[in-house]
């Protein structure tokens, strides 16, 4: 309860063991003829009455002083909250740079938690949203067991930006220094700091895409790792393994901003690692790993009445591939109501439509993405403009007219219109630019967190006094048994009344 009901009840107590204190038999002489009659005029007295003073007071605050001991472990009285929602909120860094001594900032947060009072602390662990591991009032025996599921992910340090919107009162922190800002509030004080990695060292960039060659089929992997200071790292200094076999480090290519590149590997979705060759007292950046793009040619059925211009594209384009319609991914002018994405050429109109899964605007997004539409007026420049349009359909389908995909005589027509063929076939078999990400990049840290580890802060940590650690019925059950000690000691040496 509240400090102040229980001091109102101590006074109670004081208040009524003053009276009993002062509770004193009336003085009054009787004369009894014999000793039998001791007990009737026992049951005869007159009732107590209140003496005029106190005579041991002495015995009177140690009475009280018990009493009120007693009173407390049963109260448990503890320090309200303001109306505001002043307190205190414990912040734990869930950022990798914290990760390496997450056992020991959880312990720390953990007992400093337990020595603030119930109603005025909160327990917010710093996953990027903010979640509450710990609300007002809620017991500490919760907290532990909450913080088992806490992961240390990939993600960027969010401490500053929930500063932002963070409750009134005061804040303490629990994670690296990093974390902390370059002008720290005067309401936040570190909890916990971790130690620094002397002479970090990682990898802060791993991305892969589009081969330079322009080979289809083939992908460049960029990597970037760097020390504490910056400076960054050579091909030798690192590990380069795909599907679990090692790459030689003479295939990297060291840029001139430090980056190193494997040109040319194979796009088969096959996994590429690197890591140090020699790690340090952080993994969060001591490997990465990345998928390499999947990038099978696109299998397209031919129908009939197709134009020799669309047979001619795929033969040349290797990201497609002719195929029996059983096998195809696209099918061009085909027979029946197939399930499998289709282009349908018309032999006249001037309408252009395109159709697939989902809301309409999703639709337009991925068809302004893969870049058809721009191909198209450039090659129907020789005619009137076409019309384009969105329909909801179970599977994507694309209608064009067919003089947009036939021989013409204009170069500059002419010139459009394969690749009009090749982008159209490749947004309906969803690998287009729209649908596939041009580049894959691998979670890591970042380059500042991997530079702030290795370096020492100048911040301290400001941990709480430990003694009172303990709850407090624990002090006041420990001060009640000491006084009734000195009670009965007191008491044996009839030293007491």
């Amino acid at each position: 309860m509240p400090w102040g009901w229980a001091a109102l009840g101590a006074a109670a107590i004081a208040a009524l063991l003053l009276l009993l204190q002062r509770l004193r038999p009336s003085p009054r002489t009787i004369v009894l003829p014999a000793a039998a009659l001791w007990a009737e005029a026992m049951r005869d007295a007159p009732a107590r009455t209140f003496d005029k003073r106190l005579r041991h007071w002495w015995a009177y605050l140690l009475a009280l002083a018990i009493a009120v001991c007693l009173w407390m472990v049963f109260a448990n009285p503890q320090q309200a909250v303001a109306d505001s929602g002043a307190g205190v909120t414990l912040y734990l860094d869930a950022s990798p740079a914290s990760a390496p001594s997450a056992d020991a900032a959880r312990a720390a947060l953990v007992a400093d938690a337990a020595a603030l009072p119930a109603a005025g602390r909160t327990v917010v662990l710093g996953d990027g949203s903010g979640a509450v591991l710990l609300r007002p009032g809620e017991p500490i025996e919760l907290l532990p067991r909450r913080l088992d599921d806490t992961t240390y992910d990939a993600r960027p340090n969010a401490f500053e930006r929930w500063l932002g919107r963070a409750p009134v009162g005061t804040i303490r922190y629990y994670g690296h220094a990093a974390g902390l800002p370059a002008a720290m509030p005067e309401r936040v004080a570190p909890g916990f700091l971790a130690e620094p990695v002397p002479g970090n060292r990682g990898i802060v960039a791993l991305a892969a895409g589009p081969a330079s060659s322009g080979d289809w089929e083939r992908a460049d992997v960029t990597v970037r790792a760097i020390d504490a200071e910056g400076e960054a790292l050579s091909p030798e200094g690192l590990r380069f393994r795909r599907d679990g076999e090692d790459l030689a480090a003479d295939r990297a290519t060291r840029g001139a901003d430090g980056s190193i590149t494997l040109a040319d590997l194979p796009a088969d979705g096959s996994e590429l690692t690197v890591s140090l060759r020699d790690g340090d007292g952080f993994e969060a950046d001591d490997s990465a790993t990345i998928a390499l793009p999947l990038r099978r040619p696109a299998r397209v059925a031919l129908g009939s009445g197709v134009p020799a211009l669309v047979a001619q594209t795929i033969a040349r384009d290797p990201a497609l591939v002719r195929a029996d319609a059983s096998e195809a991914d696209v099918i061009v002018n085909g027979s029946g109501n197939s399930a499998k994405p289709s282009l349908r050429l018309t032999p006249s109109g001037d309408r252009i439509v395109f159709a697939g899964p989902g809301s309409a605007s999703d639709l337009a997004a991925s068809v302004d993405a893969s870049g058809i539409a721009p191909w198209a007026a450039r090659a129907g420049a020789d005619g009137p403009a076409a019309s384009a349009s969105l329909e909801d359909s179970p599977a994507r389908a694309l209608t064009l007219p067919a003089r947009l995909v036939s021989q013409n005589d204009d170069p500059a027509v002419q010139s459009a219109r394969p690749i009009l063929v090749s982008r159209a076939l490749l947004w309906l078999a969803g690998r287009s630019d729209g649908d596939l990400l041009s580049e894959t990049t691998a979670m890591l840290p970042g380059e500042e967190t991997t530079r702030a580890v290795g370096q020492t802060s100048q911040v301290v940590a400001e941990r709480p006094s430990r003694m009172f650690a303990w709850p407090s019925l624990v002090w006041w059950l420990g001060a009640a048994l000491a006084l009734l000690m000195v009670e009965w000691w007191l008491f044996t040496r009839r030293r007491m009344p």
